[in-house]
């Protein structure tokens, strides 16, 4: 399951319910912050544009676990 956000600034907040799983399937939140940086970043409540692992590095080791 994926949430994908869009944000421009230092920070984003996420908030709200953070689940790890819906309906048995993990849940990743993909951030575009601008200027080609697409983050896989962890479940918590504010993010910035360091945290995570860049989008294409995330989705390689997910296509090796297969």
């Amino acid at each position: 399951m994926v949430q994908v956000k869009r944000n421009t600034g230092a920070y984003l907040y996420l908030g709200g319910d953070i689940r790890k799983r819906v309906q048995g399937f993990p849940v990743v939140f993909v951030v575009d912050f601008g200027r080609g940086n697409i983050r896989a970043v962890p479940r918590k409540v504010s993010v910035t544009p360091e945290d995570g692992i860049p989008l294409r590095e995330f989705l390689e080791d997910q296509v090796k676990t297969l």
